[in-house]
């Protein structure tokens, strides 16, 4: 029996107590940094702002000039293309980012909302304040007639309401893409918006969107995925081969990837798979939190409500991916009604690009029949521009942010 004795006595006690400092100072810092993220949350609510955004209704144009919606829905995909480009810099470079973001959290999200309120539909938008002219900027470009003004925040809730919320996730990975306009027949937002319609005076809905731009990178599974397919490589087992099946490799001491090789006699559904996992890759890329909240002071109708919310995005569900929203467990109260309040961003594996955003959430165009919908009653127009700048000043003129003395 061999007998192993400390070369240094006492050096055994001494390594324990700097591993146990060490584990405590790890402790303070974490604990400190999730106190100083709940707080930042509250504080920080002040640098948001509030945008309501209203269409006028008009005919629809017929003949020649007349658009496709899907076209349309295109060019109105150009915003989201922007914002997927934005990159939030609170100053010191990108070690001041990454030490900002460690203690205080991201807080560059917006937050896309179609809110149903006395027995109207609306759009909301609540955007970080140093972001608000440009964004305001980038929707008047698609949304020529559209009527942005900073309005105070809503509430849905009655004093003797019966509450119901919940979330959507993806089924699969997302690398797997959703349907989109392009697919559908007809604009995603109909059955949405039928569906938030049913909404009474007295009661209120939201469906809360919560997107962030996602750094470079987030592609790389989808990429890898159609290239494994298109040179005919499955790994063994059925694996997606994505991000997982990587970590899992490396924890396994980087054993190389066994893989079974066929010929690449790709069916045409697969085909479809390989088109659709590139073109998913090919756009901006957002973590995206889904809430979905319903108030009545009937318990069933705010249940119903909530059912009739989420059924209408089954029209989302991609045969050739396979994948479509999933609904988490509905609650009456906790974290999902918290985070839909303070409009929380909680951190995701749920990425969608600028197209499927564009399709879950955009401005009605002037062909929808949804009749709750609040549409702009009267257009703004600019001040004439050769105004006399003395005499007496009879009031001013508010025009796309720009305010002007009469």
């Amino acid at each position: 029996m061999l007998t192993f004795i400390n070369p240094i006595p006492g050096l055994a006690p001494i390594t324990g107590f700097i591993v146990l400092g060490v584990l405590l100072v790890v402790l303070m810092v974490f604990t400190l940094r999730w106190r100083m993220h709940e707080h930042s949350k509250v504080d920080l609510l002040h640098a948001f702002v509030h945008l309501r955004v209203n269409l006028p209704k008009e005919a629809p144009e017929t003949g020649p000039a007349q658009r496709d919606w899907r076209e349309t829905l295109a060019g109105y995909e150009t915003l989201f293309v922007t914002l997927g480009g934005l990159t939030y810099r609170p100053g010191g470079g990108k070690f001041g980012e990454l030490w900002f973001q460690f203690w205080y959290g991201r807080h560059d999200h917006i937050t896309l909302e179609m809110v149903a309120i006395n027995g109207q539909i609306y759009f909301y938008l609540v955007v970080p304040r140093a972001l608000r002219q440009l964004l305001e900027l980038q929707i008047l470009a698609q949304y020529p007639k559209a009527q942005i003004e900073a309005v105070e925040d809503y509430n849905i809730f009655g004093p003797n309401s019966f509450v119901q919320g919940t979330s959507l996730q993806l089924k699969k990975p997302s690398m797997y893409p959703i349907r989109t306009y392009k697919k559908l027949d007809s604009d995603p937002l109909n059955g949405i918006t039928m569906a938030l319609g049913k909404v009474q005076a007295g009661e209120g809905a939201v469906i809360q969107i919560a997107i962030r731009a996602k750094r470079a990178g987030w592609d790389q599974a989808g990429v890898r995925k159609a290239k494994l397919m298109q040179e005919g490589k499955e790994k063994r087992g059925g694996s997606s081969g994505g991000l997982l099946g990587v970590l899992g490799a490396s924890l396994k001491g980087g054993e190389q990837e066994q893989y079974q090789t066929r010929m690449p006699n790709i069916t045409p559904q697969e085909q479809e798979l390989i088109k659709a996992l590139e073109e998913k890759a090919s756009k901006p890329g957002f973590e995206t939190n889904i809430r979905i909240v319903t108030s009545s002071p009937n318990e069933r109708n705010a249940r119903v409500h909530l059912e009739n919310i989420v059924n209408a995005f089954t029209q989302f569900h991609a045969p050739e991916s396979g994948t479509s929203f999933k609904r988490r467990q509905v609650r009456r109260t906790g974290r999902v009604i918290w985070d839909t309040i303070w409009r929380n961003f909680n951190p995701t594996n749920m990425i969608l690009n600028s197209e499927e955003v564009n399709s879950l959430y955009h401005f009605p165009l002037s062909t929808m029949e949804t009749p709750n919908i609040a549409w702009l009653a009267a257009q703004q127009a600019a001040a004439p521009v050769a105004l006399p700048t003395e005499g007496i000043t009879l009031g001013h003129n508010v025009y796309r942010g720009q305010d002007l003395v009469v």
